[in-house]
C-alpha cells in the first residue's frame, strides 16, 4: 500500500504543475481561422472503455491506430486502471487489454500506460505502466495477439533493485532495436531519485544504461561536471548505430534541463544544457525528433519569452555540431504556449506540434513552423 502512495503521489505534483500553467496564462487573441477535425472515437471511461489518453498513436500497414489511454478499462481501480486500444481504419475502437488490479494494492500487470506504444513485424506491441507490478513503480509489458484474444507479458517490473536503483515511475514509452532489445527512461529511482535509461532484453532482462546524478539546483560553477548531469528524463529516440538521445526537464548547470547522448556503451554526452529565459528554453518534456543530417529537434515547456510565467515555452534545434538555436519563441498570444509535445517532419521541412495554453481560448494550438 505505501508503494502505490508513493508512486501516486509522484504522478500529483506533475498534474497538478500542468493545471497551474494553466491558471497563470491569461491571453485572449482573435480566433483563428477553423480548420477541418474529424473525431474517430470519443472514449467513454470505464467499465467498457478507457479515458484521459496522453500518449501518441501508432498506425500498422493497413492503417490502423494503437494506443493507450491512462483510465477506464474494467473498472477495477478507482477509475479504472488503462488500456490498450486500437482504431480500425474505418473508426470503429476496440479495447485491446485491459490493465486489472487483483487487490487493493498490487497491479501484478501493471497501471496507468502514459506512454507510446511501439510494435514488432509479428504484430506484437511494447509499452510502459506509471505504476504496477510486483513494486507498484512500473513495468515494461508485451502484447500479443491470437485469435482468443491480446495476452499480455510482464517483461519487468521497475524497483525491483535496493532503493529503486533500477528505476521507478515510467511516464514514457520505449524504443526497439532490430535485435528486439527495448529501451526507455523512468522519472525517478536510480543513484539521485532522478531517474534512469534503461534497457530491456526480450527476455525480460534489465540493464541500467545511465541513472541521472543531478544535485537539482548545481549553484557552484565548480562543480565537477557529473554533478551536472540531468535530472527526471523523458522520451528517447534511438540512431542506426545504436545511440540514445532524450532530454529531462530538470538539472544542468541552470537547473533547466539538458539535452543528452548515450553511446551504446552507455557513456553520456550532454549536447546542451538549457538556461531558460529570454535567450533560451527550460524544461523539455517531449521526446526529440532527428532529420537526415543529424540535427535534431523539439520543445520546451517553459523559458524563452518572459510574456508567461518562467517563459512561454520555445521550439529549438541542436545541430549535429553540437549547437543550439532557438528557433521559435512562444509569446503566449495566438501562437501558443507551454509545449509539451514532440515535433514531426513534412517533405518540405516544416515541423508540426502542438501547444498546452494558449490561442484564441487559451486551450492550446496545433501550430506549424516553416524553415
Amino acid at each position: 500500500m505505501s508503494n502505490l502512495h508513493s508512486a501516486l503521489n509522484r504522478i500529483t505534483p506533475k498534474l497538478l504543475l500542468l493545471a497551474a500553467m494553466v491558471v497563470l496564462l491569461a491571453a485572449t487573441t482573435q480566433r483563428a481561422p477553423a480548420q477541418t477535425l474529424t473525431t474517430l472515437h470519443t472514449f467513454t471511461g470505464a467499465p467498457y472503455d478507457g479515458a484521459n489518453s496522453y500518449a501518441g498513436l501508432v498506425m500498422d500497414a493497413q492503417g490502423n491506430l494503437y494506443g493507450t489511454a491512462d483510465q477506464g478499462g474494467d473498472g477495477s481501480c478507482s477509475s479504472g486502471c488503462g488500456i490498450v486500444f486500437e482504431v480500425t481504419a474505418s473508426g470503429t475502437e476496440e479495447v485491446l487489454y485491459n490493465f486489472t488490479q487483483s487487490s487493493f494494492d498490487y497491479f501484478p500487470y501493471g497501471a496507468y500506460p502514459w506512454g507510446t506504444l511501439v510494435s514488432d513485424a509479428l504484430g506484437n506491441l511494447y509499452g510502459t505502466t506509471v505504476v504496477g507490478g510486483v513494486n507498484s513503480m512500473g513495468t515494461v509489458f508485451e502484447l500479443t495477439p491470437s485469435e482468443s484474444g491480446w495476452t499480455e507479458t510482464v517483461l519487468y517490473s521497475f524497483c525491483s533493485a535496493q532503493n529503486c536503483a533500477d528505476g521507478s515511475v515510467l511516464y514514457t514509452g520505449v524504443v526497439r532495436d532490430q535485435q528486439g532489445n527495448l529501451y526507455g527512461a523512468t522519472t525517478y529511482g536510480g543513484a539521485r531519485d532522478t531517474g534512469t535509461v534503461f534497457e530491456v532484453t526480450p527476455t525480460g532482462t534489465e540493464t541500467v544504461l545511465h541513472s541521472f546524478r543531478s544535485l537539482l539546483r548545481p549553484s557552484a560553477p565548480s562543480l565537477p561536471a557529473w554533478l551536472k548531469d540531468g535530472a527526471y528524463p523523458s522520451g528517447l529516440i534511438l540512431d542506426s548505430q545504436g545511440n540514445l538521445y532524450g532530454t529531462t526537464s530538470a538539472g544542468g548547470a541552470s537547473s533547466s534541463g539538458v539535452a543528452f547522448k548515450l553511446d551504446p556503451s552507455g557513456t553520456e554526452t550532454l549536447l546542451h544544457t538549457f538556461t531558460g529565459p529570454p535567450n533560451d528554453g527550460s524544461s523539455p518534456g517531449s521526446s526529440l525528433i532527428m532529420d537526415a543530417q543529424g540535427n535534431l529537434y523539439g520543445t520546451t515547456f517553459a523559458g524563452g519569452n518572459p510574456n508567461c510565467v518562467d517563459g512561454c515555452g520555445t521550439i529549438f534545434e541542436i545541430t549535429s555540431s553540437g549547437t543550439e538555436k532557438v528557433l521559435y519563441s512562444f509569446t503566449g498570444g495566438a501562437d501558443g504556449a507551454y509545449s509539451h509535445s514532440s515535433l514531426i517532419f513534412d517533405a518540405q521541412g516544416n515541423l508540426y506540434g502542438t501547444t498546452y495554453a494558449g490561442g484564441a481560448d487559451n486551450d492550446g494550438t496545433v501550430f506549424k513552423l516553416t524553415p
